[in-house]
């Protein structure tokens, strides 16, 4: 686990500073950071999108905070933000995936994670859908714990947290909608079947 993670860190990380995208969405966003950073405003707002008259969540604005502070507005920390959010996706994969099959099939995961030029792309560029994984995988998890024989009480509880993380995910990206609908059918033939 540890050489796989290393690899994925060294990946994310060489040469950040010309391998990392930066566009006019990241410009505003890190904009919006600093201004919320220097005004003491929080938003429940996230940056309005270019397609229509409505906003994404704030949630990816606050994911960003920590590392703009800790670097002092420095432009890569978004990319940061990217690399640390990459590699927590990495580690909840590798959790998941042990938990629910076998070591061998959560490493042979990490291992694909970790060199897919697509997901290193995305691991140092801060962007809203780049976030994404992590939530996803995190919902499958608590998705898949939701079905293991626990008490009521439980189960109200893994359900309420497994809407909560759908939601962000729905913040994030509105294309999870597609992710929610999957959930939401899996959940009503799965309780079909106790009832059967």
């Amino acid at each position: 686990f540890l050489l796989i993670f290393l690899v994925a860190l060294f990946l994310r990380t060489y040469r950040i500073s010309v391998l990392t995208t930066f566009g006019r969405d990241q410009g505003i966003d890190f904009q919006t950071v600093k201004q919320m950073i220097d005004e003491r405003k929080p938003t429940l707002l996230g940056i309005q999108v270019s397609l229509a008259e409505f906003h994404q969540g704030p949630i990816y604005l606050y994911i960003l905070i920590p590392l703009f502070v800790l670097l002092k507005f420095d432009p890569l920390a978004g990319a940061y933000t990217a690399v640390v959010m990459s590699l927590f996706t990495l580690i909840a994969l590798y959790i998941t995936v042990k938990k629910y099959f076998s070591r061998f099939q959560a490493l042979w995961s990490i291992a694909l994670f970790a060199v897919s030029p697509e997901f290193v792309r995305e691991g140092n560029s801060p962007l809203y859908q780049h976030f994404l994984p992590f939530f996803l995988i995190i919902a499958i998890y608590v998705f898949l714990k939701l079905f293991e024989k626990k008490d009521q009480k439980r189960q109200l509880l893994w359900s309420l947290f497994l809407g909560f993380i759908v939601g962000i995910c729905l913040e994030i990206h509105y294309l999870a909608i597609t992710f929610a609908l999957a959930i939401f059918i899996m959940i009503l033939v799965k309780q079909s079947k106790r009832f059967l």
